[in-house]
């Protein structure tokens, strides 16, 4: 029945509908009980392109497009016949403007008799949202296309914990869990089926732990870590928390990065091996070398003689420099390199630097200075030893390519510079310049930025007059760099090169100062009080050396051939101070000393350590093995004897047989 309403209440209210159909987009009408249109708002024009007056009559069931799918069609036509309101059914039409995706909903009417009238609703032009709807069904399975063709696995957890997506490359990388990795899925469930089913090695004896570690990780949100598989393959896990409290996590195979590190830690501990091996092979015989024409040096020589011990001893001194020099830039290479904190006074450190080089300036007839810009009573703290090789290298290369004229080495307090973070990486209490300058040969601009670089010379030629391994710079390079400072050169060909370094140091107290100084070897300081020193060396000449150097210090010496006869002599009670080589047969230096450590005799006797291996970790293993000191091979008389005399050594044990 058409309900016709020609009161102006009806009228008022068919305005205020029109104006509201047009701020919701669309249009309201009414159908009679046959479902015909009775009415349509003026406002469906705008979106059809038709009149009103042109959908009167025509029934509701013929705006059916190819938009609708028969399920959908099917239902929308059990509604209509069964009088039950609809909503949001969607359909799409083809109008003189167009396409047009409209979303339609109704409620029946009926009267006081129940008795079905017909149908009012409201239709609403959806057009726009289901182009931009279209667009993001579109974005997401691009996206999810770029997600599935990627080499890298992604999945997304919801922030409960739940599994929304993941491509099937995170599904590949765990097989054994796979079966559950389905929109819903707990992650803990997932990773204990895994943990369950041995595919996390890491896991094994342990699987509760992993578990809650492994979710402590993930609740984060924020983490990279590595995770071996069953199949041996590594993955990188990184995963993001997203603000909303959600996971997105990527997989990533590292497993052939994993191999080249692992080969490469091969290669460096190989590398490291052939080096301690060749050290060992190359200073024992120089030890040999040095230590008897140190020896011959203080016997009665002509001078021919002695100038030929001489050669021998200036020799063997390059041959150990370039040994060193080799090993430092493998260490350098590695990482490996640690520097000490030590408290000393740059005056009397600078000194003993000096010092050794002013008879070889003679020796060249050029004059070697020396300039303090600085408080003669400066105390710093840093690392001594690696100070000393530089300003060592520099002054030794500054004389090496200097044949007449001066070598200056300038040292000053820098203040004020302005453009001081450049100078340094690490800025500390004082800034301190050395500058080293010599009016030598120079060098060729063109070679300038190359003498820092490893195995390089300015004149690189087979008849250079200067040889050398090219090490030297190279190594002041990397430990200035490691020092927290810079290293400039400044250079003319003909006319002489300036050096000029810039360290930081901490500023400290005079009180805790290292003294540094030139004392004779067999100096009644350097002796302490005579003592039983038992040797044990294989080799016999380094034995003899030794052997020679202690005489002279005035101590008893005995001799044995490997750790097994130490041991034995230890537990004579005799021995004052053991001297333990560590590559020895029968039994090394290493077990020897553990041996002796065990027996209540050897619990106080200090034990030092003799090695060609001059590498600090080898170090620090054979004092964890109970020795109290090392002396790496060759060592000069000098060095002996400050390393008996290192604390109170002598002293202590001389004490409790008193």
């Amino acid at each position: 029945m058409v309900i016709v309403l020609e009161n102006l209440e009806r009228l008022f209210i068919l305005d205020q509908l029109e104006h509201f159909a047009k701020l919701i987009n669309g249009w309201f009408w009414e159908t009679d009980s046959d479902l015909r249109f009775t009415y349509l708002s003026e406002s469906v024009t705008l979106f059809t392109g038709l009149v009103p007056e042109w959908h009167y009559g025509k029934l509701r069931t013929e705006w059916r497009s190819d938009g609708i799918s028969d399920e959908n069609w099917a239902k929308h036509l059990n509604d209509l016949e069964s009088r039950r309101p609809f909503y949001d059914f969607v359909f799409c039409r083809v109008e003189s403007n167009g396409t047009r995706w409209m979303s339609t909903s109704g409620e029946p009417i009926f009267n006081e008799f129940e008795e079905f009238l017909g149908y009012r609703g409201v239709t609403r032009d959806i057009t726009s949202q289901m182009e931009l709807s279209d667009k993001a069904d579109k974005s997401k399975a691009q996206l999810l296309t770029a997600l599935e063709i990627m080499d890298e696995g992604f999945v997304y957890y919801d922030a409960d914990g739940r599994l929304v997506m993941c491509n099937e490359k995170y599904r590949e990388y765990y097989p054994l869990s796979k079966h559950l990795m389905v929109p819903g899925a707990k992650f803990e469930d997932i990773i204990r089926e895994g943990v369950r089913k041995g595919q996390h090695p890491d896991a094994i004896g342990r699987e509760e732990e992993w578990v809650e570690e492994r979710l402590a990780v993930h609740k984060s949100g924020n983490s990279i870590v590595e995770q071996k598989l069953k199949d041996g393959r590594w993955l990188r896990m990184a995963e993001q928390q997203m603000p909303d409290g959600s996971v997105v996590g990527m997989r990533i195979d590292i497993t052939r990065l994993k191999i080249a590190q692992e080969n490469a830690e091969t290669a460096s501990l190989a590398k490291s091996n052939f080096l301690s091996t060749m050290s060992h092979e190359i200073r024992t015989p120089l030890n040999g070398v040095l230590g008897l024409a140190q020896l011959l040096a203080d016997t009665a020589l002509d001078q021919d003689q002695k100038k030929k011990v001489a050669t021998i001893l200036s020799s063997g001194q390059t041959l150990l420099a370039i040994i060193n020099d080799v090993l430092d830039m493998s260490k350098i290479e590695a990482g490996g390199l640690e520097l000490e904190d030590k408290v000393f006074s740059l005056p009397g450190l600078v000194s003993t630097i000096a010092t050794p080089f002013q008879s070889l300036a003679d020796d060249k007839g050029i004059e070697l200075a020396v300039s303090y810009e600085i408080d003669s009573s400066m105390v710093i703290k840093g690392d001594t030893v690696r100070l000393r090789q530089i300003l060592w290298n520099l002054l030794s290369n500054a004389i090496k390519f200097t044949d007449y004229g001066r070598v200056q080495l300038t040292i000053e307090l820098v203040i004020g510079k302005e453009n001081i973070g450049e100078l340094v990486s690490s800025p500390k209490d004082h800034l301190v310049c050395f500058a080293v300058e010599d009016t030598g040969a120079g060098i060729a601009p063109d070679r300038v930025d190359a003498i820092f670089d490893a195995f390089t010379q300015e004149d690189s030629t087979i008849t250079r007059k200067h040889g050398g391994t090219g090490l030297g710079l190279s190594i002041v390079k990397e430990l200035i760099k490691l020092m927290g400072g810079t290293v400039r050169v400044d250079s003319a060909l003909g006319e002489g090169t300036k050096f000029i370094a810039y360290l930081p140091f901490d500023a400290a107290a005079a009180e805790e100062t290292e003294e540094f100084s030139l004392r004779a070897p067999n100096s009644e300081g350097q002796k302490g009080k005579p003592l039983n020193i038992l040797i044990a060396e294989d080799n016999e000449v380094n034995a003899i050396i030794a052997k020679a150097f202690l005489d002279k210090f005035g101590h008893s010496v005995r001799h044995v051939e490997n750790g097994r006869l130490a041991v034995e002599a230890a537990k004579d009670d005799w021995a004052d101070l053991i001297l333990m080589d560590i590559h020895m047969p029968e039994m090394n230096g290493v077990d020897a000393t553990k041996a002796i450590r065990e027996t209540d005799i050897g619990k106080t006797i200090p034990i030092i350590g003799l090695t060609a291996e001059a590498f600090a970790d080898r170090h620090a293993m054979f004092i964890e093995a109970g020795m109290v000191d090392v002396l790496t091979k060759p060592f000069t008389e000098q060095q002996l004897a400050d390393t008996l005399a290192a604390n109170r050594l002598i002293e202590r044990r001389s004490r409790s047989r008193d």
